[in-house]
């Protein structure tokens, strides 16, 4: 045999050889030695411009989310819109998972996968939930559970109907909570472009104004013979509105907000703008409907740049708050809902008049405090006790 064909010879054995481990390759289980798709989801990706609706279920509190049209909603609440480019990302994903290696197909070790859907919350997986218009069953329902990072990225999963476990390529960026797809932020106004705060609770009404951000608040319900601590205690009222983002969202037109709201609060800008929450106490949750108005005041023109400019010329800045394109903008996010207030914000609508004010005499923390049940009576001119020199007894002493 010559050279030339022993060369032949070996090459065709390492051709088998190859297509021997191809077949028989962890990631190409049986199914996909048949000739069916790797994919975790079969039939996944023929479909997925069909997706009608999904839920992710914990097993304490689920997200479900429906397409309405373009637009992608929580059912849940009242129909209240999600970042689509969130669910769009996930249904992507789904679609570049694939099986790679098979693992238990035992229930009783399910958990150590995380792939278990009942018992220690430590061990259960995340149910993915998958609707098409055409079904009222789900199409897909996916176990997901513990990531890996090495040597390849990926994750367990296993379909619910099976007890088949598998390690799949990918990544899934499955939301934390039901309501981390929304857009939370509902308004943010500067705390220096208020001018007024009109805060209602109850019979009490209390106002803060100022003429300018440089000077400080001022109380129009000062109590005769009060004064406010200091610093002064507005700040955080004042910055109710910045950043002010929700825990929860509801639709406004729910039971809960049908009666007599329990406060309000108005806060007018330098420039005229209005935001006005109105808000109900529910245990310890406050929900908070909004409405804005426009500014009245017009902003200064834009600068002539072919004029010429001294020395002593700036920008020209009209008074502080927010535009008439911004009020709309927010009038159309939060119009026809009530929020969940984050506590911190909640605590500054709360807090009662008398914590703003230096405390009165013999109160709690105040100069005069009263003393205590047992206490001997308090004398400011007293002279102090003295101690009883070294060389004579304490009167309580009872030397033998």
């Amino acid at each position: 045999m010559t050279p030339r064909t022993l060369k032949i010879l070996g090459a065709a054995a390492v051709a088998a050889l190859l297509l021997a481990w191809w077949l028989t390759r962890p990631e190409a289980d049986a199914a996909a030695a048949a000739g069916k798709s790797a994919s975790v989801l079969p039939g996944y990706r023929e479909k997925i411009n069909d997706i009608s609706r999904l839920e992710l279920d914990d097993g304490e509190t689920p997200l479900r989310v429906e397409k309405r049209g373009a637009v992608w909603v929580d059912a849940a609440r009242g129909g209240y819109p999600v970042k689509s480019e969130d669910v769009k990302g996930l249904l992507l994903a789904l679609n570049g998972l694939e099986r790679k290696e098979a693992k238990t197909d035992k229930p009783a070790l399910h958990g150590e996968l995380q792939l278990a859907v009942e018992g220690d919350p430590e061990k259960r997986g995340k149910v993915l939930r998958l609707w098409t218009p055409a079904s009222e069953e789900p199409a897909w329902e996916l176990v997901v559970g513990k990531a890996k990072w090495t040597p390849v990225r990926g994750l367990y999963v296993r379909l619910l109907s099976d007890n088949q476990c598998w390690f799949a390529t990918g990544e899934l960026q499955l939301p934390y909570s039901p309501t981390a797809w929304f857009e939370k932020e509902i308004v943010n106004v500067n705390a220096l472009d208020v001018a007024k705060v009109v805060l209602v609770r109850g019979a009490e009404t209390f106002t803060i104004s100022r003429p300018d951000s440089d000077t400080p608040w001022a109380l129009a319900e000062l109590p005769e013979g009060r004064a406010l601590q200091d610093p002064t205690p507005f700040g955080s009222l004042a910055n109710t509105l910045g950043f002010l983002n929700f825990d929860d969202v509801a639709p406004a037109a729910d039971e809960r907000f049908a009666r007599d709201p329990d406060l309000v609060a108005e806060y007018t800008c330098f420039n005229g703008a209005v935001v006005r929450a109105t808000g109900w106490k529910e245990e310890d949750k406050l929900w908070m409907r909004f409405e804005a108005s426009p500014p009245t005041v017009a902003p200064p023109p834009p600068a002539d740049p072919e004029a010429e400019l001294g020395p002593e010329d700036g920008p020209q800045e009209g008074p502080r708050g927010p535009s008439a394109e911004t009020i709309a903008s927010w009038s159309g996010r939060f119009s026809g809902w009530c929020y969940e207030m984050s506590p911190w914000k909640a605590t500054a609508l709360e807090q009662p008049l008398e914590d703003w004010l230096v405390p009165l005499p013999g109160a709690e923390g105040g100069d005069d405090a009263e003393p205590a049940p047992g206490d001997p009576p308090h004398d400011d001119h007293a002279p102090h006790d003295e101690p009883a020199p070294d060389d004579e007894p304490a009167p309580d002493d009872n030397p033998q």
